[in-house]
Order: C-alpha cells, then structure tokens, then sequence
C-alpha cells in the first residue's frame, strides 16, 4: 500500500460519511483544535493535496482567534465567537448547519461522479474540489489530487479561468491504471514532472568520481579524450552499464575542510565536494568502464558544501529541495545557501571575505526525538547513526559501502561513550526518579550507616553538558572542577592531612581523607566523625544551592580554599560540545514517575540557554537544576510491546516522532533472491497479511532477513538458505506465536499454508483433524461447548520443509493460482 493510499484511508476512518452528517459546529471548526474536519481537510492530510494559504473564509464558517482582532469583509457576519458568509444564513446555527448540507451535496455528487453538479455548488474552489477528490469513488475517479487553478492550467495547457471539471476531465483522460495504484500517486506524479519541467529537470544526473587506484586523478585525460572511464578494480559496473545516451554527469572529488570556509563553522570539519567537469553522454561502450561524454568546454570549477557522497558513482533524483538544489548548483549555475544545509543563525560583527554577514553551525539534529516501529526494523542502528550525528554534527566518514559506514558509527559511537559524551539508559516498569535524576544511597561510615545523595544518568550527563555548553575562556576560579583537581592532587602530596581555616579565622578543620563523594575531615573540638558531600560542594561553589546550619563554615572554608589554589592555575578553554543520553524502550516506563518536575525542562524554549529557561530546585538536594541546550534525548520504542497511541501525552508534545517501517525494497535487487525466493516479495506479503489480521505496528522487520541478504551479497547461497531458514525458525515463528497468543489458525493465514491444499509438505504449519472417537471411543459425545475439529502442528526443525525454496516461494504465490505457477528452475 503507498503512502498516499494509506493516508487516504486514515482520513476517511477518521471521518465516515456518517460522522460528517452528525458533526457539530465544535467538530467541523476550531482553530484550537487538531481533529476538527477543517483541519484535517486543509492541514493534518495536506500530503494527499495541499490547499494550505487561502483564509479561513474559504470554510463558510470559521472561528474567532481571541489573540487576533476580527477583520471587517463584505458579506460576512460576525457573531460572538464565529464569523460566516451571510449567505448561509442569518445565525451561527443556520449557517453551519447550511454550510455542513452543502459539504454534504459535494460528497454525494463526488460519488456519482456528477462534474456539473459540483461546479454549480457554492463552496471555495479549493475546499470544495478537496472535498470532492477525498469522498470520490476509487473505482471510477473524477478528481485528481490538485487544487491550484494555476497549475492544473500548466498542466492541461487550458485557460488558467477555464472550469475546474475541464481541467480534471483532460488529467483523467491520461490516467493510466497499470502504472499507479491510485489517482492520488497519479496527481502527486503530475505535480512533480511540472516541478521538473519547470526547474528544467529533464534529465537523469549522475556524479562521477575521476580519482581511484595508483594513477591519481584523471579529470584531465577524461577532458582531453571526451570520455569517461570507471576505475579498474571491476566495482559499480552495473550502475554505469545503467547511464543512458543524453543523460547529464558531473564529475567530483569529496574531501572535508575545517579552515578557509565561506561561513564560520567553529573550528568544525565540513565535508565538501568540488565539481570539476560537466557533460552529457554520448555514448555507453555496455562494458560498464567506459562512456563517450560530450564535456562542456567553458565549464570552471565549483566548490559544493554539506550534502555530499563518497561513493564513485552516485545518481541523484530532483525529489527534494537538496537534491535539486544540487543540480541547480552543478548544471545550472545557481548559487549555493549555505544556511538552507547547515542550519544556520546569523552572528552579528562576524563578516566573511566579501563583507556579507557569516552564518554559524547550529546542530540539525532535533533536541528531543523518538524513533518508533515494529520490531527489526533498525531502530538499534539509526539510533547509533542519530546520536552520532547529535554528538559530532560534522561527522562524514569517508568509506565506501553499508558494512563499512556501519561500522565508521559504530567505532565513533563507542568512542564518544567513552569519551562520556554519549550515556545509554534502559526505562522499565520498575525504574524511577531516584535512578534517574537524583536519589539517596547508603554507605557505612565507620560503624556507622549513614545516607548520601546520588546522582542519575541524567542529572550526571546534564551536570556535564553544562560545562561545555558554550565555547568560552574559564577564569580558573571560576572552574569547580580545575580547582578540585589541584585540591586532590596537593592532597595527595601531604601525607597528614591539609588543614582549612573557616571564613571567620577564629577556627580550623583538617581533611584526613577523600573516598568517593565524601570528604572526611576532623574538627578541632570533638571526637564525631564529620563529612562533606563532593556533590554538594560543587553545587555552593557554583553558586546552584545554599547551605544552611552546622556544616555551612565548613564548606564556606572549602570554597575559599579551592578558589584560592586558582591563584597558580591558568585560565583554560572551553569548547562547545553536544552530549547524548539515549533511552532505550522509552515507552515501558512512568514518564511521570521517572521525570517528575522535570518534564517541562526538557523542551527547547525551557533550556539552559534559550530566552524562556527555566530551573527548578531538587527535592532531595535543595540544589537549582536546568536541562541544557547542548544535550539532545533519544528514544527508542517497539511498537509491537505498546502502541504509540499509549504513549504518554506529556512526552508526546515535546518529543519529535520519527517512524522506522518495514522495507522490503531494500531487498529488491540480484542480491534478494535466493534460490528463487524473492525476499522482497516475502516479507511485503508476510506484513500485508499481519497488517490485515492484526495491525501495522506488529509487522516484521527487514533487519530479519538481512542475514540472509548480506550472505548472498558475499557468494554464499549456501549459508543464505541457512539464515533464512534460522530467521524463521528462530525469530519469524516466536514472533508470530507471541503476536496471535499461540493462535495457529491465524499463524497459517500469515504463512500461507491455507492456500497450498493437500499439499503438506510445504505447509510450515500443518492442520490435522482430530478423531474423538479414536482417543475416546465409541459413546464419546461433545459437551455442549462444541469441540475444536482440528490440531496444529508446527513442522519439526529438522524437516525437510526448512530447505525447500518451494515452500517459502508459495508464502507469496498461492499453488492454487493457476495463471501464476512457481518455476522452481526459473529466475523470480
């Protein structure tokens, strides 16, 4: 099912024929108010057809904003919190309830296919034809995904005031079934064909590396030659047997640069990418090394920053604004913006070279994001990739292929962990505030038990951000932790003890020991053990907490003495960085119970650093506590375990969600087939069938059959057809089992082994009937529940089925379709 096909269906489960007759003014409008029908038509399902920047005016009827004053316009009354067109009627009553017939008269005519009658009803252009397309029939469709006048006369080549039925007459005449699935991925096509031809998107681009191997680079022979020529080693033959006579190449070198770039990028590696030739091709030898190119003659060299590729060959598709502005940029002499990639905010006093205003890196990466899915579906490694990418924004590993990208994340990945600019936390049923921001443990003092504040995972990781928020020069005395290390380091020189004189001079006290988060020290009256928390002397000495009664001098007379060790330290630099704390199964925890007051904090505008920041004081410690701007929270969730509609609305506004789905078509090449199993086609059929008999958010992931995938990618069949067979032995069962409670009836339906008959031997799940009166004997009579008339039985491990292609084949081709037997000699 296509994207738009599913958005389709969303909105119309949201909103039935049935609901919209019954829908209440409330329901129909209200600017406050995501799930109301106008804004689902105009805003939350604008990627089905967009009919965003017209005014609420367009609706019939609309609600005040009381933040706004109400706008004074021929033929509309004003009431007390809605305004109308006086033509549906003199109350806010008779106007919605004309406005809700009329939305009634548009469906209804959509569903006859009625052109005439939609034009002579009386409703916005561009609402009304919305309307019309979302409630059309499928089968017969009348409307096409377009609501601009202007751009569907671009298209049809008629008058831009000519009708809208003419308009969409002459579109679904060039409607061909066979090549979308629906008229909707029809309107999106044409959309995007004008943008091109607009854009003079006419070609298919290619960026060709000229550097590989001993010989260095040969851009120049390539010149001179009028030709093109892949390295020698035999790689990406296939992609350059696919560049076409007429197509555009470009070719490119990729390096990365820290100094002497058009914008001030801290001190941070860029990567970059120069192009040094353009041309189009002439000729392909079908050798997959060599292709006769027409070089443009005047071309000089262009330098390209961000958005780059390492890979020798690369095709890129004018599908969105970075890749077009790509091409815009190598072909046709557009200018690149700089801040469009790096996401950028200008710095007043900071010039470039030419006297315009430089632009400083910001992270891309959100604050607070989740990555969300059915289980197997990447989660694990895109979270590895996001927090990299959060921690070091510039990261651009320079290697060729997944493997090796993988493992660039994966070895930075465990070096910024190590580094501590990256901490891992698991949420559980049982975890709670105490472990994760801040909690008391006990330690034996002597014969003592005595109690002490302790740290969690993120108050420790927020502590430490906050230190490296902003790229600053530190005055030592101002460095709690440049002072406590010279501190510990005289400490360890002086073999008694260093002796403290409180603020008032008129007594002393002598640290004898420092074990941990406590500093041990004696008293020049008494014989009582005394101690200090190394935590909450950080906290007075940055000013965050205020300390009160018998133990105030004593820490009062270690701030004075750490800052006076300051005298002999020189200032230090500090430099930004960008730290991680990434949560595991976020969903299975009480965000309540675990976040507590916090909550607020962790938004953007609540920052450490933003205008509306806000802190709080601890409970446990009495210290003030903010969530710095540098810190980004990553989450992960398993859809399978809670939907995300369970998902806690507290964390729902204040997270970005990023959807990580089944994709089969990452199978959908020469290395997906394995013994003729088409593994795309598998686990597409696979998910359909789940979807239908459970939901969406408890398919089966690609990361199942990657084991099988990677061993075909190396020449190993052998080891493939052993991985699948594991895959579903060891993964795709259990989960099926877990999923339908051991309801092997559904099992069947999933695997397709209702459809292959009697033939058993390729059924994974076997159906047997039981025979009662074999086990029970002649006068065995059922209850009066009923009998179940059939066992299930699932094929042994070491079954032949295990290795049979055919098997696995008929998942996804039923042995009953005649029209489309498996071949099990021929190719998928």
């Amino acid at each position: 099912m296509s994207d738009l096909q599913k958005l389709w269906d969303e909105f119309l489960a949201e909103w039935p024929l049935e609901r919209v007759k019954n829908m209440t003014l409330e329901e129909y409008v209200n600017f406050q108010d995501k799930n109301t029908f106008t804004y689902c038509v105009e805003t939350k399902y604008k990627a089905i057809g967009s009919i965003n920047g017209s005014p609420s005016y367009k609706f019939g009827i609309f609600k005040h904003n009381p933040n706004k004053d109400v706008k004074e316009k021929s033929g509309t009354v004003h009431g007390v919190e809605y305004s109308w067109q006086s033509r549906f009627g003199e109350t806010e009553k008779e106007a919605f309830i004309e406005v809700r017939n009329t939305i009634l008269a548009v469906i209804s005519a959509a569903q006859l296919g009625d052109m005439d009658a939609l034009e002579a009803i009386s409703l916005a252009n561009m609402f009304k034809w919305k309307i019309a397309f979302l409630y059309q029939r499928r089968d017969e469709p009348c409307v096409v995904n377009i609501f601009s006048n202007k751009m569907l006369a671009k298209l049809t080549g008629l008058e831009e005031h000519a009708l809208f039925s003419e308009y969409y007459s002459k579109l679904i005449g060039s409607y061909d079934e066979s090549k979308f699935n629906n008229i909707a991925e029809y309107g999106r096509d044409c959309w995007e064909q004008l943008d091109n031809k607009e854009h003079n998107y006419d070609s298919v681009y290619w960026f060709l590396g000229a550097s590989y191997g001993s010989a260095g680079d040969q851009t120049d022979r390539f010149l001179d030659e009028g030709i093109w020529q892949n390295g020698a080693d035999g790689k990406f033959k296939d992609k350059v047997k696919k560049i076409e006579i007429g197509d555009k190449i470009a070719i490119k070198s990729v390096y990365t640069q820290t100094h002497g770039l058009p914008f001030d990028n801290g001190g941070n590696i860029a990567s970059v990418m120069d192009i040094k030739a353009i041309g189009i091709v002439t000729h392909n030898h079908g050798d997959g090394e060599k292709l006769d190119v027409d070089w443009q003659t005047d071309f000089k060299k262009r330098t390209w920053y961000t958005f780059t590729y390492q890979s020798r060959i690369w095709q890129i598709f004018p599908k969105n604004w970075k890749t077009k502005a790509l091409i815009d940029f190598t072909f046709n002499n557009a200018e690149q913006d700089y801040s469009k990639f790096i996401n950028v905010e200008s710095s007043d006093g900071l010039k470039n070279k030419d006297g315009s205003t430089k632009v400083m890196v910001n992270i891309n990466s959100p604050l607070n994001s989740i990555l969300y899915g059915p289980p197997g579906t990447g989660k694990t490694y895109h979270t590895i990739e996001a927090a990299v990418n959060a921690a070091e924004p510039n990261f651009t590993p320079l290697v060729e292929g997944t493997n090796k990208l993988r493992k660039a994340y994966k070895d930075k990945y465990n070096t910024l962990v190590n580094a501590g600019q990256i901490k891992f936390v698991t949420f559980h049923q049982s975890y709670g505030y105490e472990e994760f921001v801040i909690g008391l443990t006990a330690r034996t003092q002597g014969e003592r038990l005595a109690y002490f504040e302790k740290d969690g995972v993120f108050k420790e990781i927020c502590d430490e951000a906050k230190i490296y928020r902003e790229t600053i020069t530190t005055k030592s005395s101002d460095s709690f932790i440049t002072c406590w290390q010279a501190f510990v380091e005289k400490f360890n020189d002086e073999e008694t003890g260093i002796e403290l004189k409180t603020v008032s001079g008129k007594s002393s006290i002598k640290v004898y020991d420092i074990e941990n988060d406590t500093i041990r020290f004696d008293k020049k009256v008494g014989k009582s053990v005394h101690s200090m928390n190394v935590k909450t002397l950080k906290a007075i000495f940055n000013n965050e907490r205020k300390i009160s009664g018998g133990l105030e001098p004593y820490y009062a007379a270690m701030v004075k003495y750490l800052k006076s060790l300051s005298l002999n330290i020189s200032d230090s630099q500090i430099e930004r960085k960008h730290y991680v704390l990434v949560i595991d199964e976020i969903n299975r925890g009480n965000i309540s119970k675990i976040f507590g007051e916090l909550i607020t904090l962790i938004e953007p505008s609540k920052r450490q650093g933003a205008e509306e920041a806000l802190e709080v004081i601890l409970p446990h410690s009495g210290e003030k506590f903010s969530v710095p701007d540098n810190l980004h929270i990553i989450g992960t969730m398993n859809t399978a375990d809670r939907s995300l509609a369970m998902m806690d609305t507290a964390l729902r506004r204040r997270f970005d969600f990023k959807e990580m789905m089944p994709n089969p078509k990452l199978f959908d090449d020469e290395f997906g087939v394995i013994e003729n199993i088409n593994l795309t086609k598998l686990l597409t059929t696979l998910n359909k069938r789940i979807e239908a008999l459970y939901d969406r958010e408890h398919t089966l992931g690609h990361a199942f059959l990657f084991p099988t995938y990677d061993a075909m990618k190396a020449g190993k069949e052998t080891k493939a057809m052993t991985e699948l067979q594991s895959a579903f032995q060891n993964k795709i069962i259990p989960l099926l089992e877990e999923y339908f409670y051991e309801d092997w009836r559904k099992i069947r339906l999933v695997l397709g082994d209702n459809q292959k008959g009697k033939q058993t031997d390729l059924q994974f799940v076997r159906e047997i009937p039981i025979q009662y009166k074999d086990l029970f004997g002649k006068n065995y009579q059922a209850d009066g529940y009923g009998q179940p008339e059939s066992r299930y039985e699932l094929a042994p491990f070491d079954d032949a089925i295990w290795n049979n292609s055919q098997a696995y084949q008929y998942i996804y081709r039923s042995v009953t379709d005649t029209t489309e037997q498996v071949d099990s000699n021929s190719e998928q």
